[in-house]
């Protein structure tokens, strides 16, 4: 796979190292989250350690010579430098215990894939530690985030409700589906577009608001033109990017609840929460956020309308007061309504016409008589 590179690390493009480890991991979202991991370790080394210009190349090469060392410090030079990188991302950058952890075993990759792993001694960095369970969002807490949401953070709190996806798939998607869907629409909103998942490796049929698109077009107008719905540095927005925004409009809507563990994963929950209550069915609920259908459903739901479908739980899903262009629950319902009487009606002039042929035809004057006023009735 070849190795997507933004602005960054323009620099790194002859780092062989570095970019022979990027290109053996498959998953483009995995890829950038490794490059990114590494480049800030390379700042560490940097910052910290008092490297010049330190690449990967110069990291392999400085960890070989080690290791041929007879001096135990310089020979585990790097095991035992990993641990204070944990501590640096935790103390400098702000880094969570976890989040830190999970980080330095993306510079552990690096050095496993070049068949010389660290050996990091028992007890010098903590175990993961277990998670507290995250808070589930209502619809008040989340229209009280959009509205002390900036242009940047608002789209990602918007179109991540709508879409209910996980974060590598919302971070990494390209623009293209939801404009060529605004175009084959002609306008008219929710949109309904596919995005390809990767973890579940399926494709999810997503939809999209209009309260949304407004918010993602103003966002737009502030960012360079680019392939990707949140560009950043020539490539797209990190996870942690994402989840920052809903940490970070939760701590300025609700300032006495700064405890509260919230991140972007829960907006899925939302969506998915929404979507039941409003009387959708299990399946096409997975097939709108991506999750795996046996083969017998996924072929039953190529006949449903999950436009439709979705549209059911628009009130339940709107979190500003703006309305969009129609009332399309209304509208549809009223659709239906209209086929049914049209139908009915139909059924009964049929009947009628049955009814009066049999009248005609009877001896009786005074029941060819009536024959004669509902067919007057008729005109």
């Amino acid at each position: 796979m070849e190795v997507k590179h933004n602005e960054k690390s323009e620099m790194h493009r002859e780092d062989k190292a570095f970019t022979d480890w990027l290109e053996s991991i498959s998953k483009p979202s995995y890829q950038q989250g490794r490059r990114d991991t590494f480049l800030i370790f390379l700042d560490y080394l940097r910052e910290k350690e008092g490297w010049e210009n330190p690449t990967g190349d110069k990291v392999l090469q400085k960890h070989v010579e080690n290791r041929k060392s007879d001096d135990k410090k310089a020979k585990f030079y790097f095991d035992d430098l990993l641990p204070k990188f944990v501590d640096w991302l935790k103390e400098e950058r702000g880094v969570s215990h976890n989040s830190a952890v999970s980080l330095s075993t993306h510079v552990r990759g690096f050095f496993a894939y070049h068949r010389d792993p660290l050996k990091i001694r028992k007890g010098k960095i903590q175990r993961i530690e277990k998670a507290k369970r995250y808070h589930v969002f209502k619809q008040s807490e989340l229209r009280d985030m959009v509205r002390v949401a900036n242009v940047e953070e608002k789209p990602v709190i918007l179109l991540g409700k709508d879409e209910g996806l996980r974060v590598g798939d919302f971070v990494s998607q390209k623009r293209e589906p939801i404009l060529e869907a605004y175009k084959d629409s002609s306008g008219e909103l929710p949109l309904e577009f596919e995005i390809e998942t990767e973890k579940e490796g399926i494709v999810a049929v997503a939809h999209l608001m209009q309260e949304t698109w407004t918010a993602l077009l103003d966002y737009w107008k502030t960012v360079p033109e680019s392939e990707y719905v949140f560009p950043s540095n020539g490539g797209y927005i990190s996870d942690d990017t994402a989840n920052y925004a809903i940490k970070e409009t939760w701590k300025r809507a609700y300032p006495d609840r700064q405890e509260t563990k919230v991140r972007f994963h829960e907006l899925r929950s939302f969506k998915m929460t929404c979507l039941s209550n409003a009387g959708v069915n299990t399946s096409c609920i997975k097939k709108m956020v991506g999750k795996k259908l046996s083969e017998d459903l996924a072929t039953y739901l190529k006949g449903e309308d999950l436009r439709k479908a979705f549209m059911k739980a628009e009130n339940q899903l709107r979190l500003t007061e703006m309305l969009s262009t129609s009332n399309h629950e209304t509208i549809a319902q009223l659709k239906e309504d209209l086929a049914e009487m049209a139908l009915r009606l139909e059924k009964t002039e049929r009947l009628n016409k049955i009814l009066i042929e049999r009248l005609e035809k009877s001896q009786n004057p005074e029941l060819r008589q009536i024959a004669t006023d509902l067919k007057e009735l008729r005109l």
